[in-house]
């Protein structure tokens, strides 16, 4: 019976400073909390950042939409030259070969129905991966 009691009050001085150790660790989260915010907010008031004048804004974006246009234009010309290349290429195998040429233009039918069906599948995977 004694030992039943002396658990008890065991259990409770336990409890008590588990509660004692939880308050305590608040009260120091708030004061760091209001230590960081008083000090964060003057040094956030220090600061002043620079607005840039509508020129320099204008300028930036004119930049930026003519590389993109440089950059567009590479790349329709590389698409270009490719497409040249796989005509040309397909032109000389059918002067060369029919049945070669045809089973060319097969194999890549097939090979782009494979694409878009595979293509079908990962997004009805992940369809179902976020929808359950």
């Amino acid at each position: 019976m004694i030992n039943r009691i002396s658990k008890k009050i065991n259990i409770k001085m336990m409890k008590a400073s588990k509660q004692r150790t939880e308050t305590e660790t608040l009260e120091n989260q708030e004061e760091i909390i209001t230590i960081l915010t008083e000090s964060l907010n003057s040094w956030d008031a220090s600061i002043e950042l620079p607005v840039p004048h509508i020129i320099e804004l204008e300028q930036l974006i004119s930049h930026h939409k003519e590389k993109t246009k440089r950059k567009l234009w590479r790349d329709l010309i590389i698409l270009w030259m490719l497409g040249i290349l796989v005509v040309g290429s397909m032109m000389l195998i059918y002067d060369w070969n029919d049945s070669a040429f045809w089973l060319l233009q097969i194999l890549g039918v097939i090979g782009g129905l494979m694409f878009l069906r595979f293509l079908n599948r990962e997004n009805r995977e992940a369809k179902y991966k976020w929808t359950r």
